[in-house]
């Protein structure tokens, strides 16, 4: 598949990313760029041909059962070229967000699958700065994701927020980017906490809510599942310590899959196994329907891994990863075990980014992190699951952040009594301090009576 550069860079308002998109899952890969611009008619699926088809071959034979199948074609608009058969590409150099937004939008849904529209834009875009003023690239077209990692410290949120010096010359931000104070913040936040942990994403729930993706789910696909409860079951906003050990938040999903373990090394099975062999022993629909997760009874399971342990086509022993677990068969019952290939998996989000007055804190510490209901240490995250017998499991946040939930609902305590604490220290102060006045006084008072009794016996003298 060739790189498609009008997919960006085609300034037509006719030009149909959908188009393109479903092209490539039809396997045109010669056609989809071609099919996509507005100067042509394309017809036909590369799935459909034979494997012997010869794209410039049309009198290659077809079988029977594929003479009906439409061969890949291409139709220019001749009313687009000119007496010289040339045509004008509208081709530009400032890439709309729009074209960005086709492969990375979401929608957030609340807790019962709803759609969640209300959401408000990324701080930046309603400045006026568009996705590739951030985002840029060179002609390598590697394009910056505003990470440190990138060592491009300009794009990240400190390289702009923050106020540095290089050189001796300061740097204070780009574009005119406001330098945050964080009056009253210790500085311990900013060494345990991504900039994206209060000012990006979905704000806190007390369980956590699910997303659509234009990656995961086909968002602006022609034909796809509009439905809020389409798997991949993604769930987002939830507080994630990274690899740094810096907590910030992340999407999460659940594996759930068919494998076989050889030495305690899982290995999913191919997908072609699992839809030419298992989807018809579980009665189920193909497993490219888009759908909620079918749901599998413990006996079900069981009978499925006798199954697969006795058909001889899998030389290990077959196993069920689903809800962080591993699901096996011992002397004919279901044996649970512990594996790194259930634990969810999860990546970073920085959009969509809130300003200051709408970050978390903005209500108040002991409001929006550090109260004993704050879904910050608090929330509930779903254990994704296709078996009946795990559905209905929850994680606190506090595991996802390496937290002990005990510790911080008891340290969140002690945020309900800091108001009193704070008038207890101001009282303490005046106490304390109509004390030392008092003892200052009476040193004058003591210091002025030595100094006219030493006056009176030299007068004396």
């Amino acid at each position: 598949m060739e790189v498609n550069c009008l997919i960006c860079h085609d300034a037509d308002p006719f030009y149909d990313k959908a188009e393109y998109a479903g092209n490539i899952r039809k396997q045109n890969y010669k056609w989809a760029a071609s099919a996509s611009s507005s100067l042509t008619e394309f017809k036909g699926n590369a799935t459909k041909m034979p494997d012997n088809y010869d794209p410039y071959n049309l009198t290659t034979v077809q079988s029977i059962d594929q003479r009906s199948s439409v061969p890949p074609n291409v139709k220019y608009d001749k009313s687009k070229f000119n007496s010289s058969n040339k045509v004008f590409f509208n081709v530009s150099k400032n890439i709309p967000n729009e074209r960005c937004y086709y492969c990375h939008s979401s929608i957030v849904t609340d807790d019962n699958f709803a759609e969640h529209w209300k959401a408000e834009e990324d701080v930046h875009l309603k400045a006026g700065l568009n996705c590739v003023d951030c985002h840029k690239n060179g002609l390598d077209h590697n394009i910056t994701r505003g990470i440190k990692e990138e060592k491009v410290s300009t794009f990240t949120c400190e390289g702009c927020h923050v106020q540095q010096t290089e050189d001796g010359e300061p740097n204070n931000g780009m574009l005119g980017a406001p330098i945050p104070e964080h009056a009253g913040i210790p500085p311990v936040h900013f060494e345990r906490m991504a900039c994206t942990t209060c000012h990006s994403g979905s704000w806190p729930n007390e369980e956590a809510r699910f997303v659509k993706s234009s990656r995961n789910h086909f968002l602006g696909m022609h034909g796809t599942n509009k439905a809020p409860n389409v798997f991949p079951h993604v769930q987002t906003g939830i507080y994630t310590e990274s690899e740094e050990s810096v907590i910030e938040p992340r999407n999460v999903v659940w594996p759930s899959f068919w494998g076989s373990i050889n030495n305690d090394d899982v290995t999913p099975l191919p997908i072609e196994f699992i839809e030419d062999t298992i989807r018809p022993l579980l009665s189920l629909d193909s497993l490219f329907n888009f759908g909620d997760w079918p749901l599998i009874s413990d006996s079900l399971l069981v009978a499925m891994l006798d199954t697969l342990q006795n058909f001889g086509s899998i030389q290990d022993e077959p196993v069920f990863v689903t809800s962080g677990k591993m699901f096996r068969l011992e002397k004919g019952k279901l044996k649970t075990s512990e594996t790194e290939r259930g634990n969810a998996y999860s990546w970073p989000t920085a959009h969509t980014v809130r300003p200051a007055s709408k970050a978390l804190g903005a209500n108040g510490c002991g409001v929006d992190c550090h109260s004993v209901s704050s879904p910050f240490f608090n929330g509930k995250v779903a254990v994704v699951s296709s078996l009946v017998s795990q559905s209905g499991e929850v994680l606190s946040m506090s595991d996802f952040e390496n937290r002990n939930q005990f510790y911080q609902s008891a340290f969140s305590l002690t945020f309900f009594f800091r108001p009193w604490l704070k008038v207890l220290i101001i009282l303490s102060a005046l106490v304390i301090f109509v004390v030392i006045a008092g003892y200052t006084f009476r040193g004058f008072r003591s210091i002025s009576k030595i100094s006219l009794s030493n006056d009176i016996h030299k007068g004396d003298k």
